[in-house]
């Protein structure tokens, strides 16, 4: 099994506790569907920098994605399939999938 990056991006923000807290029970209900293909559930990002040759600014410099997890599968094919009953899917957001090269 390979892991991949899962990038999160886009969605709705829950306006309300309840919402938020529904929001919450569609992830962990989302994570449980895909039993040991989740390696990390991860996290949601908050503040940001980008660091570059010229400095570090505030920011996360053009990048679009919100959170992440890890997830394991044999190939990117199958895991572009894990991602497609993702709950930001349903917000309008998107999932960007990255297979992690093994160095």
């Amino acid at each position: 099994m390979k892991n991949f990056v899962f990038l999160y991006s886009g969605g709705t923000q829950p306006s309300t506790p309840a919402e938020g807290e529904a929001s919450m029970k569609t992830w962990i209900a989302w994570f449980k569907s895909l039993g040991k293909s989740v390696k990390t559930d991860g996290e949601a990002f908050a503040g940001s920098k980008t660091v570059t040759k010229a400095g570090a600014k505030d920011g996360a410099g053009g990048n679009i994605s919100n959170g992440y997890s890890v997830m394991l599968a044999e190939n990117l094919d199958a895991a572009a399939k894990l991602a497609k009953d993702c709950p930001i899917l349903a917000q309008g957001g998107a999932v960007h999938i990255f297979e992690v090269m093994e160095m």
